[in-house]
């Protein structure tokens, strides 16, 4: 009996690493992946993982350096995966040259569906491949 209820436990442990949460439709989450702060260290740029419903993408944030994320789409970039598998995976880049200046790249594969020029004072740069060394 103590073995039969250890391999329903290991059974469901594995179960529970296999399964993908769901969000309900209209609900979504933000995972901060990681923060970048500018040179003269006033602003910050954030990508993070956006989760909305089963749908989960890639967004970058540009916001000052002592607010927190909030639960909005990114307001400097948004990757579309409309299409895509759920093993889809990219190659992301983000660095700051200079104080206000922002630059995200991604390999020629990622979609988007949304990249502006700038988000306040920050100018920013968006590349398809490596970003260019100063």
């Amino acid at each position: 009996m103590r073995h039969s209820v250890l391999a329903i436990l290991i059974v469901l442990a594995g179960l529970s690493a296999c399964y993908k949460s769901r969000l309900p439709p209209g609900i979504c989450e933000n995972d901060p992946w990681s923060e970048l702060l500018s040179t003269d260290k006033q602003w910050k740029s954030v990508v993070f993982q956006r989760q909305c419903g089963d749908e989960v993408s890639i967004h970058v944030s540009v916001l000052p350096a002592t607010s927190t994320l909030p639960n909005q789409p990114g307001n400097a970039f948004r990757q579309d995966v409309t299409g895509e598998g759920t093993r889809s995976s990219h190659s992301f880049r983000q660095a700051w040259k200079g104080s206000n200046e922002l630059w995200i790249g991604h390999d020629q594969t990622m979609k988007v569906a949304f990249a502006v020029s700038e988000v306040g004072p920050v100018r920013v740069v968006h590349v398809v491949g490596d970003i260019p060394e100063p």
